[in-house]
């Protein structure tokens, strides 16, 4: 059935079908966000229309749901252009998003861009200090669920009056929630600048976790990890990239924390005084089925080659079906094979794309230009003749010499050439490719250089 179909029928049903649970329409019946809030009960749907919103909204223990037009649609624009700012507080409660009054699973956040938070003094549950936390989202002894929303541009860094400030993203302290299906990324803390976990399990799964920076104190640059607690911390099937921290752990670090299950990941191009991956000071973390680079031990460590402009895995990209096998772990079926976004047979993919919750997520990746490391620039690569039929020739750019791999895949996935060549110059190259052994069809013709990878498709005529 039509996703949209379903939405309204379930809207209905919770208007129709029992007096408790309604839904709450923002701007049309309530002006702000916090309105819908402070008027809905457990049950209800607090609905939120396209807007910018200068808030900073408080769930106030209530188990409802509050989300956009990405509920009836499932459309990337609709996170896009219904934004929460919390940008406007001048006060100490500057987090855009505060749960930390007992919420449980039935509390729900989907669908919005979150920005701007430069958030809370929170006085920590098990030291009394005082900090300054969670930028975007504050979580404390709760257990809500965050869902397909972009956080985006969040701070916690201002320690006035506080101790310390981290969370950048989202600060979770004893509770239990589900984070799925967001974008995370240009958020700041000085410590866990993308999310912290502090005393909490978690389950943090199917998230683009990018470009984050800090990590001045206690280090984390995409996520920090500290202290144990009663539920567990499952990371798993997120894509991890391009974070940063000053001291240790620039994609995840683990400090003084209980088991950690990590599995089915990819974490590439973060950085950090020490650990640049990963930084487990305990041993806690079990590493299982990822993609480190630079290695971590019984996993792989290679380019898992996303696309240009976005985290998608590539035609050929090792991370494809590398996941977990156990089929608890599969990517979404379509006929015995996944299911867009997901590539390849029914095996975990590993990343934000793969497992049985992948989803497409939000469409807009702020500052992806500045992580050429991480995804392929314009070679330029180009196939001539088009059609070919017994050779062809592959043009490119370099932007400085590098090793090459010219690789050729049939319409299957399946690889029928490969060229290596060392060392080759900066500036136009181009590579001779014979054809005329192969039958008549489509085939992709990628280029690997320098960590990064372009493809075009090609066509042999007969």
């Amino acid at each position: 059935m039509n996703r949209n179909v379903v939405a309204v029928l379930l809207l209905c049903l919770l208007t129709v079908g029992s007096t408790l649970a309604l839904v709450l329409d923002v701007p049309s019946s309530y002006p702000t966000i916090q309105a819908g809030i402070n008027a809905a009960a457990g049950g209800d749907t607090v609905l939120v229309a396209p807007a910018t919103y200068y808030e900073n909204i408080n769930f106030r223990g209530k188990n409802i749901m509050v989300a956009s037009n990405y509920l009836l649609s499932g459309s990337p624009g609709a996170i896009d252009s219904t934004i929460i700012n919390g940008g406007n507080s001048f006060t100490d409660t500057g987090s855009c998003v505060l749960i930390v009054s007992g919420e449980d699973s039935t509390a729900k956040l989907e669908g919005f861009t979150i920005t701007r938070g430069t958030g809370t003094l929170w006085t920590d549950e098990h030291s009394s200090v005082l900090n300054r936390e969670g930028g975007g989202v504050l979580i404390a002894l709760s257990s809500p669920v965050i869902r397909h929303n972009i956080i985006v541009d969040n701070s916690a860094t201002n320690r006035s009056g506080a101790t310390g400030a981290g969370g950048g993203g989202i600060r979770v302290g004893d509770g239990n929630p589900l984070i799925e299906g967001n974008v995370i990324m240009l958020n700041n803390g000085r410590y866990g600048a993308g999310i912290v976990l502090n005393h909490t399990g978690a389950r943090i799964r199917n998230n683009i976790i990018f470009n984050n920076r800090g990590g001045q104190d206690d280090g984390g640059g995409g996520i920090l990890v500290h202290e144990g607690f009663s539920a567990a911390k499952v990371i798993e099937n997120n894509t991890i990239v391009g974070n940063s921290a000053s001291t240790g752990g620039g994609g995840m670090r683990v400090w003084d924390a209980d088991s950690v299950v990590f599995r089915n990941n990819i974490v590439w191009g973060n950085v950090a005084a020490t650990g640049d991956q990963l930084d487990d000071q305990g041993g806690s973390a079990r590493v299982t089925f990822c993609d480190v680079k630079g290695g971590w031990p019984g996993n792989i460590a290679a380019d898992p080659e996303f696309a240009r402009d976005n985290f998608y895995l590539t035609l050929g990209s090792p991370c494809v079906d590398a996941g977990n096998p156990d089929p608890a772990y599969n990517d979404p079926d379509s006929s015995g094979v996944a299911r867009w976004p997901a590539l390849g047979g029914r095996r975990n993919d590993m990343g934000a794309y793969g497992g049985p919750r992948a989803s497409v997520l939000a469409r807009t990746f702020y500052g992806i230009s500045e992580q050429s490391q991480i995804l392929s620039p314009r070679f330029g690569l180009t196939v001539q003749p088009q059609p070919c039929r017994t050779e062809a020739f592959i043009r490119f750019e370099l932007h400085r010499p590098v090793q090459v791999s010219l690789s050729l895949y049939d319409a299957t996935g399946r690889r029928v050439k490969q060229i290596s060549t060392a060392g080759v110059n900066a500036g136009g190259q181009a590579l001779r490719l014979g054809v005329a052994g192969l039958p008549a069809g489509g085939y992709v013709c990628r280029l690997a250089a320098g960590g990064c990878v372009e493809t075009v498709p090609m066509v042999v005529a007969k």
